[in-house]
């Protein structure tokens, strides 16, 4: 279980948002907060590349898939977006609610919440910096 846990960080930190937010690439800083564990702190630079910015919601699909998540259900409502996902190979499924918050092409949130409590909530800031990654 706890692998799957770091695969659906890894997968969020390294994935931009889906479809409705277009973001600027180049580099980023991440902060992350929660997690279990007293609510860890970390944070992170590292750069986003137009190829990411272009057909997010497609690479944002691939990764989940690939990492063993389905998408059950997307709403977006413009600057905020809400998937459900799960993955079924585990007893019992592991459902997630994500959210994805936009405040500007410069800046979105991104929630991760299990139905469950499986996973401890964390919350990740993003924050464009600068064009040259």
């Amino acid at each position: 279980m706890l692998a799957k846990r770091l695969v659906l960080g890894f997968v969020i930190f390294l994935c931009p948002p889906v479809q409705a937010f277009d973001v600027k690439p180049g580099l980023w800083k991440v902060e992350q907060v929660g997690g279990g564990e007293s609510d860890r702190k970390w944070t992170t630079e590292f750069c986003r590349t137009a190829k990411y910015t272009s057909d997010i919601l497609k690479t944002f699909r691939a990764a989940l898939e690939y990492s063993g998540f389905g998408i059950e259900d997307v709403d977006d409502k413009g600057n905020t977006v809400y998937l459900t996902v799960a993955d079924g190979s585990l007893d019992p499924p592991l459902v997630l609610d994500l959210t994805l918050k936009k405040y500007s092409d410069e800046h979105f949130v991104y929630t991760n919440e299990s139905r469950d409590d499986v996973v401890d909530k964390y919350v990740e800031d993003h924050r464009w910096l600068s064009d040259d990654c």
